[in-house]
């Protein structure tokens, strides 16, 4: 058992949880057996404990851990190999098997170490999906009778893995609800419309900017000067405006002359 005060206090853990451990000594009866143990994964390494809490639990005790820098691969296990679902596989100095409780959480922390140990200097580019058989001396998914044989199955590429930090949200992280992506018609007001080159493509052309208003007279002036071009007398003319003596004499009513009826004698 570790002397915890002699236990390097880390930064906060980005996984934890209780999963199955294949023990890596044989048991009284010479079989190998599983262990239930409290795992926890920081930046830089991966410790696992007697019982739940770890570190802050006085009853529990730390049974190992690994260096992630000495880590070479992190790979899922075949099922044919322990019968076993959810299992996956850290290789470094050795082998240590571990199982999972459901798919997705395999899937979590088999993620999260890849992106931790991906810039490792000694990443294997094969391994093995099975186990040693140390009665039979081969390999349980090739049969190859080499235990220092690197791998049938090519790994995992961490080439396609972005260049960024680990980050794993607590369950009392406020979600942020971020932007979608703007679409293919979305233009910024600072930039045109781009015209489109190609047919096929879907874009967007630029509409035709609008031509400045023109004062009525300046119209009306153009009007009359195509009419005049064409032979068609302008018509049009301006309204004059009459004093009030004008105005009076044209609402005047005009006299009515009564002029007699010839008559003719006979």
């Amino acid at each position: 058992m570790k002397d915890r005060s002699t236990l390097v206090v880390d930064s906060e853990p980005l996984l934890v949880g209780t999963l199955s451990k294949r023990a890596q000594g044989k048991s009284t009866f010479g079989r190998l057996n599983w262990k239930h143990r409290w795992f926890v994964l920081y930046n830089n390494k991966l410790e696992w404990w007697s019982s739940e809490g770890g570190r802050y639990n006085s009853q529990s005790e730390c049974k190992g851990s690994v260096d992630l820098s000495t880590v070479h691969a992190v790979e899922h296990v075949s099922y044919d190999a322990f019968t076993k679902a959810h299992m996956f596989q850290i290789v470094h100095t050795s082998l240590l098997y571990i199982q999972c409780n459901t798919k997705a959480e395999c899937t979590q922390w088999v993620e999260t170490l890849r992106q931790l140990i991906r810039v490792n200097t000694f990443l294997h580019p094969k391994y093995h999906p099975g186990f040693f058989e140390d009665k039979d001396r081969v390999w349980s998914c090739c049969g190859i009778p080499n235990k220092e044989f690197k791998g049938c199955l090519g790994a995992f590429d961490y080439s396609q893995l972005p260049d960024r930090p680990v980050h794993v949200p607590s369950a009392t992280e406020p979600v942020i609800a971020r932007p979608e992506p703007a679409s293919a018609t979305t233009v910024s007001a600072s930039k045109p419309l781009a015209v489109a080159k190609d047919s096929e493509a879907s874009s967007v052309r630029e509409a035709p900017a609008a031509k400045p208003k023109e004062a009525p007279a300046v119209l009306k002036a153009q009007e009359n000067q195509k009419r005049a071009e064409s032979g068609v007398e302008a018509r049009f003319q301006p309204p004059q405006k009459r004093n009030s003596a004008e105005l009076r004499k044209a609402k005047a009513p005009s006299p009515v002359v009564v002029r007699p009826a010839k008559v003719t004698y006979v």
